[in-house]
């Protein structure tokens, strides 16, 4: 079973965000987690300055293959048997949409970190 842990401030910068496209985002990484190794661990974490809030969704899996990763954002790429690809062109669009970034950071055996990074109000 996937362990879930957060490492999250008590005070963060507001941002102006549609809850339910980011929780879609959210939803959409962690399922993909899941999916990809059932028993990986799975922890929250953010960092911020005044202008910019980064929050990570890092697990401990098997990693993302670099060739793959490098499109997983832009073409329909799917390491699913039922899957369409579109899950995380769908996650770029809806960060683009806020003002925001997605990017990913992946080692092979060590894990992936996606950083999802929000502007934050003045």
């Amino acid at each position: 079973a996937n362990r879930i842990t957060t490492t999250l401030p008590n005070e963060l910068p507001l941002v102006n965000l549609d809850i339910d496209q980011i929780q879609q985002v959210l939803l959409n990484l962690v399922n993909n987690i899941v999916e990809s190794c059932p028993h990986a661990s799975i922890h929250f974490s953010t960092e911020h300055t005044d202008a910019k809030i980064k929050l990570k969704v890092q697990d401990d899996g098997p990693g993302i293959e670099e060739v793959v990763r490098h499109k997983i954002f832009k073409e329909k790429i799917t390491t699913k048997h039922d899957g369409y690809g579109y899950g995380l062109v769908i996650c770029r669009q809806i960060m683009e949409s806020h003002g925001g970034t997605i990017r990913v950071e992946s080692t092979s055996n060590v894990g992936t970190t996606f950083v999802l990074t929000f502007k934050a109000l003045s």
